[in-house]
């Protein structure tokens, strides 16, 4: 019993120490578990990303596997290869269309007069009546 009341009188003599001593403890402890986890979400982001990258690179190499390779050992790779390279065949040309815009000044639409959209909307009842008499 001697050993409790030894501790029951250091704990009565200290109180405050061992209060601010437990709280600075428990902010060290907490510190550290928030820096665990976030290494634990950076190792499980970065192995994701390697995965996703894993993947589109098996994807690239079963696309040049199973289709490119195919496609540039046929017997038509020089007739299109060339045709992206803009190479033409002796028979073939290049057609060139133009658009050839008229200049329209600024007077010519002036003199142009435009009917309201009230005139247009009259006009086309005046139809409507027409027809149907």
């Amino acid at each position: 019993m001697a050993i409790r009341e030894q501790i029951k009188t250091f704990v009565k003599a200290y109180w405050t120490l061992l209060k601010w001593g437990f709280f600075i403890t428990s902010l060290i402890l907490m510190l550290m578990a928030i820096q665990i986890y976030m290494n634990y979400i950076t190792i499980i982001e970065n192995t994701e990303t390697i995965k996703n990258q894993n993947n589109r690179v098996q994807e690239e190499i079963a696309y040049i596997n199973n289709f490119q390779m195919q496609y540039l050992d046929s017997s038509h790779a020089k007739f299109f290869l060339s045709h992206e390279n803009n190479i033409l065949k002796e028979w073939e040309t290049v057609i060139a269309f133009k658009w050839i815009e008229k200049e329209v000044k600024p007077e010519d639409l002036s003199s142009q007069e435009q009917p309201s959209p009230r005139e247009e909307w009259k006009e086309y009842f005046n139809e409507k009546r027409e027809k149907a008499h």
